[in-house]
C-alpha cells in the first residue's frame, strides 16, 4: 500500500518527457493493485469464520476498534489539510467527510464501516450456504459491484466473501501457477493501461487500476490464495510478522503524513529515478510509520487510535 501511494504522484504526472520514469512507476503500481482487495479478503476470512452471537454484540465490539481511529484520524487529517491550505474551507471539508474521503487513504475506514454493518447478515448467509452457492454469490456480486460504485462498501463485499471462501477451499493450484497468473495480470494492467494513456489520459489508469477490473480481481484472488497456502517456515521472518501485525492499522493511517513530510524535505518517488526513488521513499515512510505506531501504541490515552 505504501508503494502504491508513492507511485501515484509519478503516475499522475503522465509519461510526457519522462517516459522511462513513468513506465517504472506504472509497472510497480500495476503489480501492487492487489493490496486493498487482499486486506478486505483477510478481513472476510477472519470475521466470517468466527461465531457471531447477534448484530448488536458484533457492532459493539467492532465499533470500539474502528470508530476511535476513524474519528481521530479524520480530525487529524482535516486539521492538516486546513493548515497546509493556510485556511479552512468548511464546505469542502464537510463534503469530504460526507463522501467518506477526508484524506485520500481514509476512504478505506469508511468503506470498512459499511462492510462491518453488513457482516452479521453476510455471516448468516455464508454459514448456511454451500460452497457452490457461495461461489456463485462472489461471481454475481463482482458483476453487480462493477456496475455501481456509488455505495462505497458494495464493491468490496465479493472480496470480503471471497476471503472466507478461499480460506476454506482445498488447495487446487500450484503456488507457481498462482504467481504466474498474478504476474500475467499485472503485466496486462501495465501494458493495456500504458497503451491507453496517449488517447484516454487519466481515464486509462482509472479503468485499469480499478479494484473491479477483471485483471485486478484475478490478481488479487491469486495473491491471497498464494499467501494463505504458504506458511512462514523461517522463524526470524515469522517473528518479524508477529511484531509488525499489531502495527498494520497504524501504519496505514500514519504513512500519508510521513509521505507528505518526506516530500517536503526532498524525498519522493521521482526525486531520484523511480526505480530507486519509489522503493526508497516507501521503505523510509514504512519504517517511520511503524516506529510512530509503536510509540503511539505504548501511550495509554492514544493507543486506541492506532490499534
Amino acid at each position: 500500500m505504501v508503494l502504491l501511494h508513492v507511485c501515484a504522484s509519478v503516475v499522475n504526472s503522465g509519461p510526457a518527457g519522462h517516459v522511462g520514469a513513468w513506465w517504472t512507476a506504472h509497472l510497480i503500481e500495476s503489480a501492487t493493485r492487489w493490496c486493498v482487495p487482499v486486506f478486505v479478503m483477510v478481513s472476510g476470512a477472519l470475521l466470517l469464520s468466527r461465531p457471531i452471537d447477534s448484530p448488536p454484540e458484533f457492532y459493539r465490539r467492532r465499533a470500539a476498534r474502528l470508530l476511535v481511529p476513524l474519528v481521530v484520524w479524520t480530525v487529524v487529517y482535516l486539521a492538516l489539510r486546513a493548515y497546509w491550505a493556510r485556511g479552512i474551507d468548511v464546505a469542502d471539508l464537510a463534503t469530504s467527510v460526507i463522501t467518506g474521503v477526508p484524506y485520500y487513504h481514509l476512504w478505506y475506514l469508511y468503506m470498512l464501516l459499511g462492510l462491518y454493518l453488513m457482516t452479521p447478515f453476510i455471516h448468516r448467509f455464508v454459514a448456511s450456504a454451500s460452497t457452490a452457492l457461495r461461489t456463485w454469490f462472489v461471481m454475481i456480486a463482482f458483476a453487480i459491484a462493477s456496475l455501481d460504485f456509488l455505495v462505497m462498501f458494495l464493491p468490496f463485499v465479493p472480496y470480503f466473501v471471497a476471503g472466507h471462501l478461499l480460506r476454506d477451499m482445498p488447495a487446487s493450484s500450484p503456488a507457481a501457477t498462482l504467481l504466474a497468473t498474478a504476474g500475467g495480470c499485472a503485466a496486462g494492467i501495465a501494458i493495456v493501461g500504458g497503451l491507453m494513456v496517449p488517447r484516454w489520459d487519466h481515464i486509462a489508469w482509472e479503468v485499469m487500476y480499478s479494484y473491479l477490473n477483471p485483471l485486478v480481481i484475478v490478481m488479487s484472488l491469486c495473491v491471497f490464495r498464494f499467501g494463505i497456502s504458504q506458511p512462514l517456515k523461517s522463524q526470524p521472518a515469522a517473528a518479524w510478522v508477529q511484531r509488525l501485525a499489531p502495527l498494520t492499522l497504524g501504519i496505514y493511517l500514519i504513512h500519508p503524513l510521513w509521505l507528505e513530510l518526506l516530500r517536503r524535505v526532498g524525498l519522493y518517488g521521482s526525486a531520484l529515478h523511480p526505480a530507486v526513488g519509489i522503493p526508497a521513499t516507501a521503505l523510509v515512510a514504512f519504517s517511520l510509520s511503524a516506529a510512530s505506531t509503536a510509540l503511539l501504541g505504548s501511550l495509554p490515552y492514544v493507543r486506541a487510535s492506532v490499534r
